[in-house]
């Protein structure tokens, strides 16, 4: 397993963590104490995402013996299935708040930030998957 899986699996445990906290935020919705615990570790989680990008960008820019033209192919897909899964989550958010609310209605600004929230851990989530299914796709021994 190399370096960009390792990375890929990391965030797909931060990202499944921060999902499961942002459905528990859901349904607790009138328990302030729980919500305001659940945007804290839900804080730290996407700042952890963040150090993991830039962490594989730095490895992105070492090239030749951690990552490859493959690795950049790979990383390439991932990125645009990650961008498309933010827009259509974002897109969804949007329209249930407006369905919910109605046009003239106003929501709550800690919703925005469960939006945004949710929005970063299903980009890498998405991205995630989409590293390690196109690994698994190649050949053994990181061929």
């Amino acid at each position: 397993m190399n370096k960009v899986q390792r990375i890929a699996v990391l965030n797909l445990s931060l990202t499944t963590v921060g999902l499961f906290l942002q459905l528990l935020r859901i349904l607790t919705w009138d328990l302030i104490l729980v919500r305001l615990v659940i945007s804290i570790i839900s804080l730290i989680i996407c700042c952890c995402l963040l150090a993991s990008y830039l962490f594989r960008r730095k490895l992105a820019k070492q090239g030749a013996p951690y990552y490859d033209e493959r690795d950049r192919f790979i990383c390439k897909r991932a990125r645009f299935v990650g961008l498309m899964t933010l827009f259509f989550v974002i897109f969804a958010a949007c329209i249930i708040s407006l369905v919910a609310v109605g046009p003239g209605g106003a929501i709550n600004i800690g919703i925005l930030f469960a939006i945004l929230a949710l929005g970063a851990m299903s980009l890498f989530f998405a991205e995630s998957v989409a590293i390690l299914v196109q690994y698994g796709w190649g050949g053994g021994n990181d061929e």
